[in-house]
């Protein structure tokens, strides 16, 4: 991915003039999308990962080991999620007393939308999924299964986008830096969206040499 990054700011770097400290408005921007098939094989190598279900009614350890069939449409994704629960317990209370259901491991297979939501400032992307149709591979089970979807759907999962390096390009014995900056992403018809602004700065050439 940062190739791509790199190689459509250059671009965007010699066909514009180069200006010291030059901010460009907010509507001037580069667009980036990401393709479904390349989001798909690239969250493939990210599975399995863990996930944070901890609360009062539910312990234990869930990780998502599958993520198939994704979809991207307008300000949405959809998907197939493979979920398994290890050493799960199911925290109730009766008369006043903490009663903990050892349940041990859950798999669970079930299709979900998510929104999408990005934090410009915080640079941080949130998905919230919202659970459709399930079918659980243990119905003896279906308390703990019931209570780790109802946990999942509808919850904020946080996504921290590292910030994006700055290229610089030398030019007619003049150095400039490119930064980049996130304004965006979001969901459209087959694809991820990003919103990129620039910001163009002449450096000196001797900074550039020493690193």
């Amino acid at each position: 991915m940062n190739r791509i990054f790199q190689l459509a700011l250059v671009l965007f770097s010699l066909l514009i003039p180069f200006h010291a400290s030059a901010a460009p408005p907010n509507n001037e921007f580069i667009t980036l999308n990401l393709p479904q098939t390349v989001l798909a094989r690239i969250v493939n190598k990210m599975v399995p990962f863990d996930v944070n279900v901890s609360s009062r009614a539910l312990k234990g350890a869930v990780s998502i080991i599958s993520i198939q069939d994704i979809r991207l449409q307008n300000q949405q994704i959809s998907c197939k999620l493979g979920l398994i629960g290890k050493n799960l317990r199911l925290v109730t209370e009766i008369a006043g007393h903490k009663i903990n259901l050892n349940v041990g491991t859950v798999r669970l297979n079930f299709h979900t939308d998510a929104r999408l939501r990005f934090d410009a400032r915080k640079q941080i992307l949130y998905i919230r999924p919202i659970l459709k149709n399930n079918k659980r591979t243990a119905a003896k089970k279906a308390d703990i299964g019931n209570a780790l979807l109802a946990f999942i759907s509808g919850r904020d999962f946080p996504v921290a986008i590292k910030k994006l390096k700055p290229l610089i390009a030398d030019t007619n014995h003049k150095s400039v830096m490119i930064g980049m900056s996130i304004r965006n992403i979001e969901a459209v018809n087959g694809a991820l969206k990003m919103s990129i602004v620039p910001s163009i700065h002449n450096i000196n050439p001797t900074r550039v040499q020493k690193k």
